[in-house]
Parts: structure tokens; C-alpha cells; sequence
């Protein structure tokens, strides 16, 4: 191999580990719903099943995997609060689809994502989606801030909010919502359901809040989970994958202007796979068949933006 070209591929692999290493990335928790509610994180902070929610597992069931959530008051999913509470920047990362009417007429309905709450303040940290509104409404610190979302049908691929230096910002399918300012206190919670919005800390459930849906996986980082070019601050995030770690398969959502290459770099900083993507697709499915497990990172460019992200291949 050309020395240049090898010390090009160093210096890049360097700028992404120092970038990582500066983020301070950790995975909290991590649910795949494939049969069950273990945390795959490694720090115990497996969920528990109320009412009638229950796991699926097997090939093609959510993505090999999901809980779903019937809609009423009873159904959702505890998590323990004490993975989120005293979080500042955080990361949280989701699949799921919903089932509800979103030509609903009734203002009191909306689809609670999650919530959680601490005696003397309801809803202190949340995310739903009210059809009647057509906007995203989003809990932090007893406030509440609205994001206009008339294109959202239910199906969202890789959800995530995230915040950072006080600023919190919600995307998905690749494309960024509006972020806003909100103070940067921690997260001061008692109880976290998924699938429910919670009134009075840890209970007073009504089934007008109700996910009323699936949800495939969820994740909580300590900080926003991906790099942008200048590694501060949110950026677009125009490629998202999950998931992550992958075991069969690998599914990458992409939003680009100009078409362009996707390398898949090993630790070694050597491109193992490539593929060339073009504007007029948003999804590639990759079969790990091919892959050793072990830790790789994915590699895109938009124009001028450069987004670089972790993947773990755990088979």
C-alpha cells in the first residue's frame, strides 16, 4: 500500500477516536425487546413489562424484536429512573411505529413515546406526537416545547432527541427538526415509562396517551451520539445506524444531496466495505456475514459535511 495513503488512513482513524474520546460516549442502557427486557448495556438496568405489553421475538418480528403496547391505561414499560435522572447533555435513540388514527379529531389524544415524572412535577421529561396538532411536544424540567410536524404518519426509523449545552434537538429518518434553547438543569425524575405518558409519578395513566404501537429498540447515551465535522455542537445528522451493536444484518437511513462513496473502516483504519450511494435512495441493508466482530466505523460525506460514526458487529 502507498505509505501516504496508509497515513492518511491513520491520521483519519485518529481523528475519529480522539473525537469519540472527547464526546465522552457511553452507553447507559440498551433495550432490543428480542424476548425480553434486558438491558444489553452491561449496567442492569433491565425494563419491566406492565398490563398487557408484551415482547415479540423472531425473524421479522421488528426488526427480529419489539415490545408492543395495546392501546389502554394499563400497558407500557418500566424503566428504571435512575439511568436518566441527573443527566444533562443525553442521547436517546428509538424505533418504533405507531398504529393509532392520525386523523384523530380529539385534542386530548397524542402518542406518548415515553415520560417520566417526580412528585410536584408532571411530565418533568417526555416526547409525544398529538395527530389533532400535527406537532411533536416535548417535556424537559417542567417546560414544554412544541416542534410543527405535519409529514409525521407514524412510522418514525431511528428516532432520536438529544441534548447538548442546553440545546435540544429531535431527528429522524435523516432529517433534522428545529432545535431550541432550554435551560441546561439535570434530569429530575422518580419514574420513566415507554408507551405512556405519566401524570403523577408513576401512575394516573390514560389510554388517550398511549403509544398505541410497537417499539423496536430504545438506547440511552450520556451525550449526543454522533460526530460532525467540526465535532462541537449538533449537527445534521443525515446518516443514522442501527442497529447498533448488529448481529445479521446492518440497515443504514441516509438523507444526501450529492451522491457519494460509504466506506466501512476497521480499527486498523482499512476500508472493508464500500458502497456508493445516490440521492435518490434513503436505506442500504448490509449483511455482517462478511464482518468479524469487533468495532468499525461508518464513514459518509454530504458535499462538505463529513459525518463518522461508531458501529460495534457483535455476532
Amino acid at each position: 500500500m502507498n505509505k501516504n495513503l496508509l497515513l492518511r488512513k491513520i491520521v483519519h482513524l485518529f481523528l475519529l477516536l480522539a473525537a469519540l474520546t472527547a464526546h465522552g460516549q457511553t452507553l447507559i442502557l440498551e433495550y432490543e425487546f428480542a424476548g425480553n427486557t434486558k438491558d444489553g448495556s452491561g449496567n442492569n438496568y433491565d425494563a419491566t413489562l406492565a398490563g398487557n405489553a408484551n415482547t415479540i421475538s423472531g425473524a421479522g418480528a421488528c426488526n427480529d424484536g419489539c415490545v408492543n403496547i395495546p392501546k389502554d391505561s394499563l400497558s407500557y414499560v418500566i424503566v428504571p429512573a435512575t439511568a436518566l435522572n441527573g443527566l444533562t447533555d443525553f442521547s436517546i435513540k428509538t424505533v418504533f411505529i405507531m398504529k393509532g388514527n392520525f386523523t384523530e379529531e380529539d385534542p386530548d389524544i397524542s402518542f406518548t413515546v415515553f415520560s417520566g415524572s417526580r412528585n410536584g412535577c408532571i411530565n418533568c421529561f417526555g416526547l409525544s406526537y398529538s395527530p389533532y396538532f400535527q406537532r411533536w411536544e416535548i417535556d424537559l424540567s417542567g417546560n414544554t416545547h412544541y416542534i410543527t410536524d405535519s409529514t409525521f404518519y407514524g412510522f418514525a426509523n431511528s428516532l432520536k432527541l438529544e441534548r447538548y449545552n442546553g440545546t435540544i434537538q429531535l431527528s429522524y429518518k435523516g432529517n433534522d427538526s428545529v432545535g431550541s434553547a432550554f435551560d441546561n438543569s439535570p434530569i429530575d425524575i422518580t419514574s420513566f415509562q415507554l408507551g405512556q405518558r405519566d401524570y403523577c409519578e408513576g401512575g394516573c395513566y390514560q389510554y388517550t396517551q398511549s403509544l398505541h404501537g410497537n417499539i423496536d429498540r430504545f438506547e440511552l447515551w450520556n451525550s449526543p451520539i454522533f460526530l460532525g465535522t467540526g465535532g462541537e455542537g449538533l449537527t445534521e445528522d443525515f446518516l443514522v445506524v442501527f442497529p447498533n451493536p448488529a448481529c445479521s444484518t446492518l440497515k443504514l437511513d441516509y438523507s444526501l444531496n450529492v451522491s457519494s462513496p460509504l466506506y466501512i473502516i476497521n480499527v486498523l483504519g482499512r476500508i472493508v466495505k464500500q458502497f456508493n450511494l445516490n440521492t435518490s435512495s434513503h436505506s442500504i441493508t448490509i449483511p455482517t456475514t462478511d464482518f468479524a466482530d469487533g468495532v468499525y466505523f461508518v464513514s459518509l460525506s454530504d458535499g462538505d459535511k463529513r459525518i463518522s460514526k461508531k458501529l460495534v458487529i457483535s455476532k
